[in-house]
């Protein structure tokens, strides 16, 4: 399974350790704010993940299956919609959106593209 993240903080300091050792799971790309740099672990092996510092261009290049959004909470929203449309899973970080009507549109926008949208609640 290909797999994105979308934050440089909790994605690649717990997130992405964990997506590492599961035999399914292959973090392909990451996108993260310019002060963040890829740890070692991710960048040893033969296939380093692709490094973005613009997230859309991320999720309009690759071929994700699955995607980890730990970006400020702030644009959780924005960031779980656009993946959504895409017909990309989400899990995203709490909190998932800043209101109700935000997280009745994601959870809409999952079940029109019968797709998984996990919440860390």
């Amino acid at each position: 399974m290909k797999v994105g993240i979308i934050g440089g903080g909790f994605g690649l300091k717990v997130q992405a350790p964990i997506i590492k050792i599961h035999p399914m799971m292959k973090i392909t790309a990451v996108s993260t704010m310019e002060r963040h740099q890829l740890p070692e672990e991710l960048l040893n092996g033969e296939n380093p993940p692709a490094h973005y510092q613009n997230w859309t261009d991320m999720l309009e290049k690759e071929e994700l299956e699955l995607l980890f959004v730990s970006s400020i909470p702030i644009y959780h929203f924005e960031r779980v919609k656009y993946a959504l449309q895409r017909g990309i899973n989400v899990v995203c970080e709490k909190p998932f959106t800043r209101d109700s009507k935000e997280s009745k549109e994601c959870c809409s926008n999952s079940y029109r593209h019968d797709i998984l949208d996990n919440l860390n609640t």
